[in-house]
């Protein structure tokens, strides 16, 4: 609920000037003469227009009192937020990547063209430095289960994706890649680049902005295929950082080449005239909720985001001014606003020395003492300001204000479309132009993956995001205001434990367990449900480490005298016997399909019941699985239903299971008998 902000005084230049002449006559008796020629009444005016013009500044709530309300209560628009986009390097000629790129490491921060048609190409920068081999995946082998799969077809679609490591993730569950020559021949490391597919997934969970506490318990083993004095077999492999968090999100994982490097030849199963160079994923503790689903497993994939760098920038004044005068508030601009980050120094020159003074950025000047040199980055408009000299210093004069390093990009501007052409830049300056054909820099350029290399985008640049208005920022505090910070009842429990960052947690039961704690006090269990993938036949049961951190983060956020646990569901195992008769047209093999898919969406733990998933603690009545049954198109009726369980529950005496508190239900195995009505004998159904 907000606060009313009363208006000071809705009245105008004529109302207040009326009302003061008529407290002449009370304050000054021997002033008669009110028309608009005396001396008193143009002073009176005056001070009248005056007035007006006060109270009007003062009824006025602007954008800085706003911005000031909003820092008080800790929230501050968001910065302008730069695109992403992966590249692949290829061969200028469509082909291989040439042996002399065999090895050749393209490093953070190389300058990319992205020309989409507009005024001037966009500048992009290499995020993470990028190892290119010549070697190129010439099978993608999945082994579960006894099970194998080859996915090198689907790894090379666009839109089509594979269980990494089947549909159930178990032990010993591996991803074997082939490469179709040495991928370590000269390169000391591999960085494969892994994109999961989500589409049909719901977002990771987020609460407070930087709150990060999931930590895997998969573990997986990255290995190849050696030749050893026992012949070949799989030894291994160093990661030098997994940036898909085990295969829980995209990213980049890099292999270090291993000492004593010797690979064996590797044939995928079934294929007996081709050998690859292998290295695979093996899972060796299992625990997934959402068995990895990949998109593409890709090598010379390229990483950038919008973000030009500049060094050595001076900054002016709006009206042109370059060196710093005695003023106060003075504001200096920074060119091609939006701003990401600036680092700020004061230099003077006397005679041949150069003075240089690094000053400080803070958020405002509030906290500023006099001499602190202090400045405000607006990075929305790529504005430096100054202190005062009451709150921040105000710089020496004859300076000049000027950007160590700054980086600039950012916005929606940055999300360009895959049909952009994209090119490294040839002179580092950020203004070659882009060429749309083979290749993106000068023939006369002898660095290596310039010279050679072609960039193909993998989609559209993503992720850009303009800075955040004042309004938004103050729905955004209304909406924060609305979200439990504090846990207090049991609902902001189950709140806090859906919304855990890092993890999908599709539902959550909290019950307070009376004198289960260690001294009599009571306990809070919150029963935790995933998001799941699994099979119907596996119960979703969360992860340690999805445990741990919904432990984590409700002790962040709970009362400091609560006592918590968090605990995985119980499931009870609900089978049911139906015997049901349907009318003429139906074939009972799809009749019998039919029901059993209905008491299967029924009982499903995750979206079970009305749609939201099966209740915590509800029972399973009978007369309702006698509905459900019912309502499946051509059933006539249902002459009978028995019910079984298995789990943690029972059954009443009229067939009710019975399930605890803390318990969810699940689909078992269903035994249905239809057949028709006696006068339907002799129908032919369909």
């Amino acid at each position: 609920m907000g606060v009313d902000v009363p208006e000071l005084d809705d009245r105008g230049y004529v109302d207040i000037l009326t009302d003061a002449r008529k407290r002449i006559a009370v304050h000054a008796e021997e002033w008669t003469d009110h028309n608009a020629h005396d001396p008193g009444i143009t002073l009176l005016e005056t001070l009248v227009w005056v007035a007006e013009a006060a109270r009007y500044r003062l009824d006025r709530v602007t954008e800085r009192h706003v911005l000031k309300y909003l820092w008080l209560l800790g929230v501050r628009p968001d910065p302008p937020v730069p695109a992403s986009v992966e590249l692949r390097v290829r061969s200028t000629d469509g082909g291989p990547l040439p042996d002399t790129l065999d090895g050749v490491e393209i490093p953070s921060g190389e300058r990319l063209l992205a020309d989409d048609g507009s005024d001037e190409p966009l500048v992009f920068e290499t995020t993470t430095p990028v190892t290119l081999i010549v070697a190129d995946l010439g099978a993608v082998q999945t082994d579960h289960s006894g099970r194998t799969a080859n996915n090198l077809a689907a790894n090379r679609s666009d839109g089509v994706h594979f269980l990494a490591f089947g549909p159930t993730a178990e032990r010993g569950s591996s991803l074997a890649l082939g490469f179709t020559s040495d991928p370590f021949a000269v390169a000391p490391r591999l960085d494969l680049s892994i994109s999961l597919d989500e589409t049909d997934l719901p977002p990771v969970s987020t609460h407070e902005v930087g709150e990060v506490v999931f930590e895997p318990s998969v573990e997986l083993d990255w290995e190849y295929h050696a030749e050893t004095d026992d012949g070949a077999s799989w030894l291994p492999l160093d990661v030098v950082r997994d940036g898909t968090a085990r295969f829980y999100e995209s990213g980049r994982v890099t292999l270090a080449r291993p000492a004593g490097w010797s690979p064996a030849d590797w044939a995928p199963t079934g294929v007996s005239d081709q050998r690859f160079v292998a290295i695979r994923c093996r899972v060796s503790i299992p625990g997934y909720e959402i068995p990895p689903r990949i998109d593409r497993v890709a090598v010379n994939i390229v990483e950038a985001r919008h973000d030009a760098t500049r060094r050595e920038t001076v900054l002016h004044q709006p009206d042109g001014t370059v060196e710093t005068t005695a003023l106060p508030h003075q504001t200096y601009v920074l060119p091609d606003p939006p701003v990401l980050d600036a680092t700020i120094d004061l230099v003077a020159e006397r005679g041949d020395t150069e003075r240089r003074e690094r000053w400080t950025e803070v958020g405002d000047f509030d906290a500023s003492a006099p001499d602190d040199r202090h400045y405000v980055l607006d990075r929305a408009r790529g504005e430096v300001r100054f202190g005062t000299n009451v709150r921040g210093a105000v710089p020496p004069v004859g300076c000049q204000v000027v950007a160590g390093i700054s980086h600039h990009g950012g916005g929606a501007a940055g999300n360009v479309p895959r049909t952009t052409a994209w090119a490294f830049d040839a002179d580092g300056s950020g203004t070659a132009e882009v060429e749309t054909g083979e290749t993106g820099a000068g023939e006369n350029d002898d660095t290596p993956w310039r010279g050679r290399a072609l960039l193909g985008p993998l989609g559209p640049a993503t992720g850009g995001r303009d800075a955040e208005s004042v309004a938004a920022a103050v729905d955004r505090l209304q909406a924060d205001i609305e979200m439990p910070s504090r846990a207090v009842t049991a609902d902001d429990y189950r709140y806090l434990a859906e919304h855990t960052p890092g993890v999908r947690v599709a539902r959550a039961a909290t019950h307070v367990l009376a004198g289960a704690g260690p001294d009599g006090a009571d306990v809070t269990r919150v029963t935790v449900m995933p998001h799941s993938t699994l099979p119907k036949s596996v119960e979703p049961v969360p992860s340690v480490g999805l445990l741990a951190a919904v432990d984590r983060h409700l002790r962040r956020h709970r009362l400091l005298t609560d006592r918590v646990e968090v605990a995985a569901p119980k499931y009870v195992g609900v089978g049911v016997t139906v015997e049901a008769r349907i009318v003429p047209g139906y074939s009972i093999e799809g009749r019998t399909r039919a029901i059993v898919a209905a008491l299967d969406a029924f009982l499903d733990p995750l979206t079970g019941f009305e749609g939201q998933g099966w209740p915590f603690g509800r029972p399973v009545y009978k007369s309702e699985l006698y509905g459900v049954v019912k309502e499946v198109s051509g059933v006539d009726w249902v002459i009978g239903i028995s019910v079984r369980a298995a789990g943690h529950a029972g059954v009443d005496g009229e067939g009710n299971v019975l399930v605890d508190e803390s318990a969810l239900v699940r689909p078992l195995a269903h035994d249905v008998s239809v057949r028709f009505r006696s006068e339907t004998t002799g129908v032919n159904p369909r």
